[in-house]
């Protein structure tokens, strides 16, 4: 009779004890939230439609977020206009009003940080491909657009990336739509993918600034969004996905396209 009566004192401690942890464990989860630091707070995600499910995953994650600013960077792909940087204040994804954070595109432009051309940005895949994803998940969240020119002076991205850093609250969200290395084969892209993942993780802007369309498409997108997470503290790398289009569709051999997913927390 007192072993058994030991035996249920002993199951009873044990129960307590892991209870104890389980309390302990949970609270620390809740704290981690609580400081923001587990947050994505910002991201490089693809525009081309093949890596879909990549731009998918990614709202997916921040959509428990519920930013209410999405800063969303691309490239000037076809080079339109004479500003170096770009953005919009009006947009339409068919037949859907974008919903944009019209203030700040405006104070941005007040400050010769961007000019304002609804225009150019209408005809940008980098930007418009995205919009859809953002309507879907986030339907409440604003949009800043941003494209850049290639070449775009370090300077004028240092000054909105310190706009960016001003502004910036833990219900915001910076993304840059980018797409990696272009016109190569899967085997060829794979080796400058490693070369531009590890200019990233070492945030050496020199070499990504001139980086061609064999590494990636827009230096300035990747580096403005480098230099916002640096000055906020938010480094911490995650890379959730990466590939190109002959590995998707399944033809190594032919031109491809490479992607990456990362957030930034």
């Amino acid at each position: 009779m007192k072993f058994i009566c030991r035996i249920i004192f002993l199951s009873f401690i044990v129960f307590f004890f892991l209870f104890y942890l389980f309390l302990q464990n949970k609270s620390g989860r809740k704290e981690n939230i609580g400081s923001g630091q587990s947050l994505i707070a910002g991201g490089i995600i693809p525009h081309h439609q093949v890596a879909g499910f990549m731009i998918d995953d990614f709202f997916l994650r921040i959509k428990k977020q519920a930013p209410s600013t999405i800063i969303l960077i691309g490239p000037n792909h076809f080079e339109l206009g004479d500003a170096w940087v770009v953005s919009a204040d009006c947009l339409l994804s068919g037949d859907k009003k974008v919903s944009i954070k019209s203030d700040t595109v405006k104070e941005m432009e007040d400050k010769g940080l961007v000019k304002t051309d609804n225009g150019i940005v209408d005809q940008e895949h980098s930007i418009m491909s995205i919009i859809p994803y953002i309507q879907k998940y986030l339907p409440q969240t604003e949009i800043i657009p941003i494209i850049f020119k290639k070449g775009s002076p370090l300077s004028k991205i240092e000054k909105i990336t310190d706009f960016l850093v001003e502004n910036y609250n833990t219900k915001t969200v910076i993304i840059s739509s980018v797409d990696f290395s272009h016109y190569l084969t899967a085997k060829l892209a794979e080796k400058n993918d490693k070369i531009s993942i590890n200019a990233i993780k070492n945030s050496d802007y020199r070499q990504i600034y001139q980086f061609n369309n064999a590494f990636l498409d827009s230096p300035p997108s990747v580096i403005l969004l480098l230099g916002t997470m640096e000055k906020l503290g938010r480094k911490n790398l995650e890379i959730l996905n990466h590939s190109n289009s002959g590995t998707l569709l399944g033809k190594n051999f032919m031109q491809t396209t490479s992607y990456y997913e990362i957030a930034f927390h």
